[in-house]
Protein backbone atom coordinates (compact mmCIF):
# COMPACT_ATOMS: atom_id res chain seq x y z
CA UNK A 1 0.00 0.00 0.00
CA UNK A 2 1.34 3.41 -0.96
CA UNK A 3 2.21 5.98 1.70
CA UNK A 4 -0.38 8.43 0.34
CA UNK A 5 -3.09 5.77 0.63
CA UNK A 6 -2.06 5.05 4.21
CA UNK A 7 -2.15 8.79 4.93
CA UNK A 8 -5.64 9.09 3.41
CA UNK A 9 -6.93 6.12 5.43
CA UNK A 10 -5.35 7.58 8.57
CA UNK A 11 -7.25 10.82 7.98
CA UNK A 12 -10.48 8.89 7.53
CA UNK A 13 -9.88 6.85 10.70
CA UNK A 14 -9.02 9.98 12.69
CA UNK A 15 -12.19 11.51 11.29
CA UNK A 16 -14.28 8.69 12.72
CA UNK A 17 -12.59 9.04 16.11
CA UNK A 18 -12.89 12.81 15.92
CA UNK A 19 -16.64 12.52 15.42
CA UNK A 20 -16.88 11.36 19.03
CA UNK A 21 -14.64 14.09 20.45
CA UNK A 22 -15.87 17.60 21.16
CA UNK A 23 -14.14 20.37 19.25
CA UNK A 24 -12.71 17.91 16.70
CA UNK A 25 -14.14 18.30 13.19
CA UNK A 26 -14.30 14.60 12.39
CA UNK A 27 -16.28 15.00 9.18
CA UNK A 28 -13.90 17.63 7.86
CA UNK A 29 -10.90 15.40 8.59
CA UNK A 30 -12.65 12.53 6.79
CA UNK A 31 -13.31 14.74 3.78
CA UNK A 32 -9.63 15.66 3.67
CA UNK A 33 -8.72 11.96 3.73
CA UNK A 34 -11.13 11.24 0.89
CA UNK A 35 -9.70 14.13 -1.11
CA UNK A 36 -6.14 12.92 -0.58
CA UNK A 37 -7.01 9.41 -1.76
CA UNK A 38 -8.95 10.56 -4.80
CA UNK A 39 -6.16 12.96 -5.75
CA UNK A 40 -3.55 10.17 -5.34
CA UNK A 41 -5.39 8.02 -7.88
CA UNK A 42 -5.46 10.78 -10.47
CA UNK A 43 -9.17 11.29 -9.74
CA UNK A 44 -9.97 7.86 -11.20
CA UNK A 45 -10.72 5.72 -8.14
CA UNK A 46 -13.26 5.48 -6.78
CA UNK A 47 -15.68 6.41 -9.54
CA UNK A 48 -16.85 10.02 -9.48
CA UNK A 49 -20.39 8.89 -8.55
CA UNK A 50 -19.05 7.22 -5.37
CA UNK A 51 -16.92 10.25 -4.57
CA UNK A 52 -19.92 12.57 -4.89
CA UNK A 53 -21.93 10.33 -2.56
CA UNK A 54 -19.07 10.26 -0.06
CA UNK A 55 -18.70 14.05 -0.18
CA UNK A 56 -22.45 14.45 0.39
CA UNK A 57 -22.18 12.05 3.33
CA UNK A 58 -19.28 14.04 4.76
CA UNK A 59 -21.06 17.37 4.33
CA UNK A 60 -24.15 15.94 5.99
CA UNK A 61 -22.04 14.87 8.97
CA UNK A 62 -20.48 18.34 9.03
CA UNK A 63 -23.91 19.97 9.15
CA UNK A 64 -24.86 17.76 12.11
CA UNK A 65 -21.63 18.80 13.82
CA UNK A 66 -22.27 22.50 13.30
CA UNK A 67 -26.01 22.80 13.81
CA UNK A 68 -27.56 19.91 15.74
CA UNK A 69 -26.70 21.20 19.21
CA UNK A 70 -28.02 24.67 18.51
CA UNK A 71 -31.18 23.34 16.86
CA UNK A 72 -31.79 21.01 19.80
CA UNK A 73 -31.34 23.89 22.20
CA UNK A 74 -33.81 26.02 20.28
CA UNK A 75 -36.29 23.12 20.09
CA UNK A 76 -36.03 22.79 23.86
CA UNK A 77 -36.83 26.47 24.27
CA UNK A 78 -33.36 27.78 25.10
CA UNK A 79 -32.64 31.41 24.33
CA UNK A 80 -30.00 32.50 21.83
CA UNK A 81 -27.82 33.83 24.66
CA UNK A 82 -28.02 30.43 26.37
CA UNK A 83 -26.91 28.70 23.19
CA UNK A 84 -23.90 31.03 23.00
CA UNK A 85 -23.08 30.47 26.68
CA UNK A 86 -23.33 26.71 26.17
CA UNK A 87 -20.90 26.87 23.24
CA UNK A 88 -18.32 28.70 25.34
CA UNK A 89 -18.93 26.35 28.26
CA UNK A 90 -18.42 23.35 25.99
CA UNK A 91 -14.94 24.52 25.11
CA UNK A 92 -14.02 25.24 28.73
CA UNK A 93 -15.50 22.04 30.14
CA UNK A 94 -13.70 19.97 27.50
CA UNK A 95 -10.36 21.06 28.95
CA UNK A 96 -11.53 20.40 32.50
CA UNK A 97 -13.44 17.15 32.12
CA UNK A 98 -12.93 15.84 28.59
CA UNK A 99 -15.88 14.64 26.53
CA UNK A 100 -17.96 13.62 29.56
CA UNK A 101 -17.25 16.94 31.24
CA UNK A 102 -18.35 18.72 28.09
CA UNK A 103 -21.72 16.99 28.02
CA UNK A 104 -22.38 17.45 31.72
CA UNK A 105 -21.08 21.01 31.69
CA UNK A 106 -23.21 22.09 28.76
CA UNK A 107 -26.29 20.51 30.28
CA UNK A 108 -25.67 22.32 33.57
CA UNK A 109 -24.95 25.65 31.90
CA UNK A 110 -28.12 25.45 29.82
CA UNK A 111 -30.19 24.53 32.87
CA UNK A 112 -28.71 27.25 35.09
CA UNK A 113 -28.77 29.96 32.44
CA UNK A 114 -32.38 29.25 31.49
CA UNK A 115 -33.37 29.08 35.14
CA UNK A 116 -31.79 32.49 35.73
CA UNK A 117 -33.71 33.89 32.78
CA UNK A 118 -37.10 32.25 33.36
CA UNK A 119 -37.14 31.01 36.98
CA UNK A 120 -39.00 27.99 35.58
CA UNK A 121 -37.25 24.75 36.53
CA UNK A 122 -39.36 22.58 34.19
CA UNK A 123 -38.63 24.77 31.18
CA UNK A 124 -34.95 24.95 32.11
CA UNK A 125 -34.74 21.18 32.47
CA UNK A 126 -36.45 20.70 29.09
CA UNK A 127 -33.93 23.00 27.42
CA UNK A 128 -31.01 21.19 29.07
CA UNK A 129 -32.32 17.74 28.14
CA UNK A 130 -32.98 18.73 24.53
CA UNK A 131 -29.54 20.29 24.23
CA UNK A 132 -27.78 17.27 25.72
CA UNK A 133 -29.82 14.77 23.68
CA UNK A 134 -29.18 16.68 20.45
CA UNK A 135 -25.44 16.77 21.16
CA UNK A 136 -25.33 13.03 21.83
CA UNK A 137 -27.53 12.26 18.84
CA UNK A 138 -25.38 14.42 16.61
CA UNK A 139 -22.29 12.58 17.79
CA UNK A 140 -23.81 9.20 16.96
CA UNK A 141 -24.90 10.38 13.51
CA UNK A 142 -21.48 11.89 12.79
CA UNK A 143 -19.74 8.70 13.89
CA UNK A 144 -22.00 6.57 11.73
CA UNK A 145 -21.56 8.79 8.67
CA UNK A 146 -17.79 9.11 8.93
CA UNK A 147 -17.56 5.37 9.61
CA UNK A 148 -19.63 4.75 6.49
CA UNK A 149 -17.22 6.92 4.51
CA UNK A 150 -14.23 4.91 5.73
CA UNK A 151 -15.85 1.52 5.10
CA UNK A 152 -17.08 2.56 1.65
CA UNK A 153 -13.66 3.77 0.63
CA UNK A 154 -12.04 0.58 1.90
CA UNK A 155 -14.54 -1.51 -0.07
CA UNK A 156 -13.87 0.48 -3.26
CA UNK A 157 -10.16 -0.18 -2.80
CA UNK A 158 -10.82 -3.92 -2.73
CA UNK A 159 -12.98 -3.92 -5.84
Amino acid sequence: MEAVTVLALAFLAVGVIGSFLPMMPGALVSLIGLSIYWWSTGFTRPHVFIVVLLYLTGFTALMFDWFAGALGSKAGGASKSTVHAAAVAGILFFFVGGPVGTIIGIGLVVYLREYLLTEDSDRSLKAAVYTTASMLGSTVVQGALTGLMLVTLLLTMLI
